[in-house]
C-alpha cells in the first residue's frame, strides 16, 4: 500500500459553537501540486494553518512523511508558509529578508551568502540581494516572499492566497512561476485560493470546499468537466442547469427529455436511474453551439451578448426555459453570419457527451 505524503485524517476546527472545518480526510502526494479552493469563509486557510501548526485541530491528526505533527509547533514542522501580505521586512534587504530564518541555524557567513544567491538564481533575480524592498514591484517581493520560504528546504510549502494581492496580468505570470519553482525544487506545495482558473491552472489535484466541508477532491479536468455535486458545478467555471426526466437507462448511457433541448443521450450518472426519475443536467456554455434557427425545431431569442475577443456570451431564452442559457461562441471575422445580435431568432445544439447528470 502506498502511504500518502501528507495524511489528514478526520481533521475539524471548532471555533465554539462554529464547525469552521468539517471532519475531513485527505491525503497528498509527495511533490504534489494540491489547491485548497472555495469560497471566502470556507474554511480553507483554517485547514490549511492546521496543516502548518498555525492552527490547534479540535480534532483528528495530521501526518507529514510518516510522523504524527498533529501537536508539533509550527516551527518544528517541516513545513514553511508563504502569506497573501508577503510579510516582508522593509528595514532589510533582500538578501537580509531572505536569510532572516537560516539564522538559528547558525550558518557560517560564507554558507549564508551562498544560500541566498542560490534562492536568487531560482526566482531569477540575481544581483538583488543589496536591494530595498521598497525599490522592488508586487511580483518581485512575492518572490522574495517565496526565496525566504523556500531557503529552509522545507518538505511542504504552504501558500495562502499568496497572488491575490497582484494585478491580473502580474498575477498570470507569477502562476506560471509558480508552477516552475515547483517542478524545481520538487517539494509538495498546497495552495489556498478562491480563485478557480488558478487552481486549475496550478493543480495537480483540488479540493473543493463549502461551508467547512471538502465537497470534491480530483484533477482540474475531472473536477471541470465531471463534477459531482450541484456546489462544485456552479463554482467551478460557467454552468448552465436543465431540468430533465429520465426516459431510459442502462450501463451505456442515459436517455433523457430536457427541457428547450428535447432527447439526448448522455453517459451514464454515478448513481443508479430508473426511467420517469427527475434530474438535473449540466452542461458548459462552450457545449452548447449557437446556429440560425430551423424550423420545425426548438427556437430560441438572443437577449444578451458579451463580447471576450476570441469568443462571445451569449444569454438565450426561449424554448420553454425558465432561465437563459448562457453559450460560449467562437468569433470568426470572416463569416457574418456567426455574429448573433440581440432579439435574433436561433436554435442550439448540445454536446450531450459532455453533459453531466446531477440529482434534480
Amino acid at each position: 500500500m502506498t502511504w500518502p505524503f501528507i495524511d489528514i485524517q478526520g481533521l475539524e476546527k471548532r471555533f465554539g459553537a462554529v464547525r469552521a472545518v468539517q471532519p475531513c480526510d485527505l491525503g497528498i502526494g509527495s511533490g504534489e501540486f494540491f489547491s485548497l479552493l472555495g469560497p471566502s469563509g470556507c474554511g480553507k486557510t483554517t485547514l490549511l494553518r492546521m496543516i502548518g501548526g498555525l492552527e490547534s485541530p479540535s480534532g483528528g491528526k495530521v501526518f507529514i512523511d510518516g510522523s504524527d505533527v498533529t501537536r508539533l509547533p509550527a516551527h518544528r514542522r517541516p513545513t514553511n508558509m508563504v502569506f497573501q501580505s508577503y510579510a516582508i521586512f522593509p528595514h532589510l534587504t533582500v538578501g537580509e529578508n531572505i536569510a532572516y530564518g537560516l539564522a538559528r541555524r547558525r550558518p557560517t557567513p560564507a554558507e549564508r551568502d551562498a544560500a541566498v544567491q542560490r534562492m536568487l538564481e531560482l526566482i531569477h533575480l540575481p544581483g538583488f540581494a543589496d536591494r530595498r524592498p521598497d525599490q522592488l514591484s508586487g511580483g518581485q517581493l512575492q518572490r522574495v516572499a517565496l526565496a525566504r520560504a523556500l531557503v529552509l528546504k522545507p518538505k511542504v510549502l504552504l501558500l495562502d492566497e499568496p497572488l491575490a494581492a497582484l494585478d491580473k496580468k502580474l498575477r498570470e505570470n507569477m502562476q506560471l512561476e509558480l508552477r516552475r519553482l515547483q517542478r524545481e525544487v520538487g517539494i509538495t506545495f498546497i495552495l489556498v485560493t478562491h480563485d478557480q482558473e488558478e487552481a486549475l491552472t496550478l493543480s495537480d489535484r483540488i479540493a473543493v470546499m463549502q461551508e467547512g466541508r471538502v465537497l470534491q477532491c480530483s484533477s482540474p479536468r475531472e473536477l471541470y468537466e465531471r463534477p459531482t455535486s450541484h456546489a462544485v458545478a456552479a463554482f467551478v467555471g460557467e454552468m448552465n442547469f436543465l431540468p430533465a426526466r429520465v426516459t431510459r437507462a442502462n450501463g451505456n448511457s442515459v436517455l433523457l427529455e430536457v427541457a428547450g433541448l428535447g432527447p439526448l443521450a448522455v453517459p451514464p450518472a454515478a448513481c443508479a436511474l430508473a426511467a420517469g426519475d427527475a434530474v438535473t443536467l449540466a452542461l458548459r456554455p462552450e457545449r452548447l453551439a449557437i446556429r440560425p434557427a430551423r424550423e420545425g425545431q426548438p427556437i430560441f431569442e438572443v437577449r444578451e451578448s458579451t463580447y471576450f475577443g476570441n469568443r462571445t456570451l451569449y444569454q438565450v431564452a426561449g424554448g420553454g426555459l425558465a432561465e437563459p442559457l448562457a453559450v460560449f461562441h467562437a468569433n470568426d471575422l470572416e463569416r457574418a453570419d456567426a455574429v448573433f445580435e440581440p432579439g435574433v431568432r436561433v436554435g442550439l445544439t448540445a454536446d450531450a457527451a459532455a453533459a453531466v447528470i446531477l440529482p434534480a
